[in-house]
């Protein structure tokens, strides 16, 4: 169960008769073949004011998906990570498409992005940092950390910065 910060508004996955359902303030979304879906299991961004809803599932296609303010955003093989500012008024989420698992690696393989604010970003990598997506407290910034052919690097406001051996793991806070 989440609440909105100001808690006049809550949301909660169930499951019934095989399919999941998102209840917000009481009435079902969906049905979805699963729920949020990537990393934490519960997916759910409310606006400090709870007036913006923006939560990952996973469709009766079996892609992934965001459904922000009630829109659902394109398909993905897996949507990993979901924010929102502050202010709530943005909104920002990795993503991943052609996924498959190597053994080699021992880990998803494919190519990741990241969208924010319903754009897709011009720059794709190997992996994008968990936990590892940030808007500044004034929701103008906004930052990731990312590989690419097995380098690090950090994104600050869609500019990838120098490549180096590693990155801090979940520095960007």
């Amino acid at each position: 169960l989440v609440f909105s910060r100001d808690g006049s508004r809550y949301a909660f996955w169930a499951n019934h008769d095989s399919r999941f359902y998102l209840f917000v303030d009481g009435e079902p979304k969906g049905p979805y073949a699963q729920w949020g879906g990537g990393r934490g299991w519960d997916g759910i961004r409310f606006s400090p004011d709870g007036e913006r809803l923006a939560y990952k599932a996973q469709n009766l296609r079996n892609y992934s998906l965001v459904i922000t303010d009630g829109v659902p955003g394109p398909e993905y093989g897996t949507v990993l990570d979901l924010v929102m500012s502050e202010d709530g008024k943005r909104v920002a989420y990795s993503a991943g498409e052609n996924i498959a698992w190597s053994k080699e690696k021992n880990r998803e393989v494919g190519t990741y992005l990241v969208i924010l604010d319903g754009h897709k970003s011009q720059f794709t990598f190997d992996g994008i940092g968990e936990e590892e997506l940030i808007f500044s407290d004034d929701g103008i910034r906004f930052a990731y950390a990312a590989e690419k052919g097995g380098r690090y690097c950090v994104v600050v406001d869609e500019k990838p910065g120098p490549l180096f051996d590693g990155v801090g793991e979940k520095s960007l806070h």
